[in-house]
């Protein structure tokens, strides 16, 4: 991760960062130079910048009657980055007190739900696929995955033939997603694709296999949230053949 991302990480938004960083770098300056330099009105500098203050991030001296804001030793990064870690700790805590009840809630709905975070949250996702051994139908599919699991992927597409469990595709055409998919093609074997209108695009891809529906949110460290309900897995499917009727075929030579 890098210091932006730290930065993020410690509670800063995307402006307030690049505040940062550039008085990180120039040493100080004022705000109607940070104004210029980033884009932003001075009056969303100043704002920014008493936020930063008020969070120790930043301290600022008068000098030729221009305010000159520095950043501040890094004793205010360290003591933030403590709170957030207590602060963790404590909501962790309250969830672990929490979670036998809401187990105890989901059996009794016939709902249980898990959060995946990390590289392998995907893998973990795809090998559950195979595990329901029914087939799968990807909703919003970017084809993020195929670069993301690697050789992996590969392995998972023969097990998946194997086991005879068919794979459909709901997609948009753009020149980013056919570029991932037409390198795709040759890894993930035996397919159906179509394509829906742009409108349906989503950040979030979503998995109906089995009894189980999935979504992955693509990010850095991608989030992987796995619902297991007979009636809501029904559901999606349902919609999913509904936006499938409709939907243009794609064609290829790997397409059955």
């Amino acid at each position: 991760m890098d210091l932006k991302g730290v930065l993020e990480e410690l509670g800063l938004n995307e402006s307030e960062a690049e505040i940062y960083l550039e008085l990180l770098n120039s040493g100080e300056s004022t705000a109607n130079k940070l104004s210029k330099k980033l884009d932003l009105s001075r009056r969303l500098v100043y704002d920014y910048l008493y936020r930063l203050a008020q969070k120790g991030f930043v301290s600022s001296v008068e000098k030729e009657s221009n305010t000159l804001f520095s950043v501040a030793p890094s004793a205010g990064l360290m003591e933030l980055a403590e709170q957030r870690e207590e602060k963790s700790r404590e909501v962790k805590k309250a969830l672990s007190a929490l979670m036998p009840l809401l187990e105890k809630k989901g059996q009794e709905a016939g709902i249980s739900a898990r959060v995946l975070a990390g590289h392998d949250s995907v893998k973990t996702l795809f090998a559950d696929t195979l595990r329901e051994e029914e087939n799968v139908y990807w909703l919003s599919v970017t084809f993020q995955a195929v670069p993301h699991l690697g050789a992996w992927y590969k392995k998972y597409t023969r097990e998946r033939l194997r086991k005879g469990i068919d794979a459909y595709f709901l997609t948009v055409d753009t020149p980013e997603i056919r570029q991932r998919r037409v390198k795709a093609l040759d890894t993930i074997g035996p397919h159906f694709i179509r394509f829906i209108d742009k409108s349906y695009l989503s950040p979030v891809v979503t998995a109906i296999y089995g009894s189980k529906l999935a979504f992955i949110l693509w990010k850095e460290k991608p989030e992987v949230l796995i619902i297991e309900s007979r009636h809501f897995s029904q559901v999606y499917r349902k919609y999913f053949k509904l936006l499938w009727k409709t939907a243009k075929p794609f064609k290829t030579r790997g397409q059955r």
